[in-house]
């Protein structure tokens, strides 16, 4: 039995456990990609853009590993109304605070990555404006240097 969806008689702790089991899991993956959010805002502020992609690439097999896992969560979430009240109110409480707190903690590292979304935008709008400046003051240094030949174009000749 993975998720008691069959309409056989449920088992509500190994249904439990095996929720459990999946919970666990999920927090490690939260846990992970909480550190690697940290670990990119750093590098963020750092500007440090080649690190920021290693990180990116990681946080985003993390990523895929916590879509994996929500999906088999899914199932759980869907029958938990009707099976929570066959459960032991401590156990029913503790597995409802880990699902309330892996929502919570999807929602805050959706927030932070807004957050560093925007300063990744920001960072990147005034690498333009610099790289504007200086194609403008390169233009403008070109427009007014000397030419480069000192040899005479025009000749005034008597014959």
């Amino acid at each position: 039995m993975t998720d008691g969806s069959s309409n056989q008689p449920l088992d509500a702790q190994a249904w439990a456990g095996n929720l459990e089991r999946r919970l666990t899991l999920a927090e490690e993956l939260f846990e992970r990609l909480g550190s690697l959010g940290q670990r990119q805002r750093e590098l963020i502020k750092e500007g440090d853009a080649i690190t920021l992609l290693d990180v990116l690439r990681d946080r985003q097999g993390v990523l895929t590993r916590i879509s994996e896992t929500s999906e088999g969560i899914d199932p759980f979430r869907a029958r938990w109304p009707e099976v929570s009240g066959q459960l032991d109110p401590d156990r029913r409480r503790l597995i409802q605070a880990r699902l309330d707190s892996l929502t919570d903690a999807a929602g805050r590292i959706a927030s932070r990555d807004a957050e560093d979304r925007r300063a990744l935008e920001t960072k990147r709008d005034a690498l333009a404006r610099e790289l504007s400046g200086v194609d403008s003051a390169k233009a403008a240094v070109t427009a007014y240097a000397s030419p480069r030949s000192s040899r005479p174009r025009f000749q005034d000749r008597e014959a």
